[in-house]
């Protein structure tokens, strides 16, 4: 019943659209009369492929500018929010243009562990940054700000050369107030 109920009004909504008309060109031949219409697509000039991929090219080009172009609103220094006893964590970011950041992400859990890595950082056009060295894979995602303030989170999926200790790296990081 529902089902034909919203056929229904899909119908009535259909029947009340206002449909364009057309261009039309009307002369008389004798009695008869000649209609010829003209084509939005005939009157345009046709994309080649090469001005497509120009295009395609530009428009890229200006979407990255402007996703990197916000990247260096997220220089300053983080604080890993955690509700862990002894545990600090911190990360310093440093936009340097090109992608590329230099951090320093450290972590310390009183007598168990503490780790630092001092590296650079690449960004995708997503607003998620790579990290390998050694053995050490981390994942940054740049959340955006927020009321509290911007955030960044951290995502280590396996064991790191760099922390001593049984700990990881991963958690939500926020921008110190200045």
């Amino acid at each position: 019943m529902k089902y034909l109920l919203f056929v229904m009004i899909l119908v009535f909504l259909a029947s009340c659209t206002n449909t364009k008309t057309k261009e039309s060109d009307h002369s008389t031949v004798g009695d008869s009369v000649i209609e010829s219409t003209t084509s939005p697509l005939a009157s345009s000039k046709e994309e080649t492929e090469e001005e497509e991929t120009e295009r395609i090219s530009k428009d890229r080009f200006e979407e990255d500018q402007k996703a990197f172009s916000e990247l260096g609103s997220y220089n300053g220094k983080y604080t890993l929010l955690t509700e862990s006893d002894g545990a600090t964590g911190t990360l310093e970011l440093k936009y340097s243009g090109e992608r590329l950041f230099e951090f320093t992400l450290s972590l310390n859990v009183a007598e168990q562990c503490d780790g630092i890595v001092e590296a650079e950082l690449v960004m995708d056009r997503t607003q998620h940054g790579f990290y390998q060295g050694g053995n050490c894979y981390l994942h940054f995602n740049f959340m955006g700000s927020y009321a509290d303030g911007t955030i960044v989170e951290i995502e280590q999926p396996d064991k790191c050369e760099e922390m001593k200790g049984d700990c990881i790296f991963s958690g939500t990081y926020q921008k110190t107030p200045l």
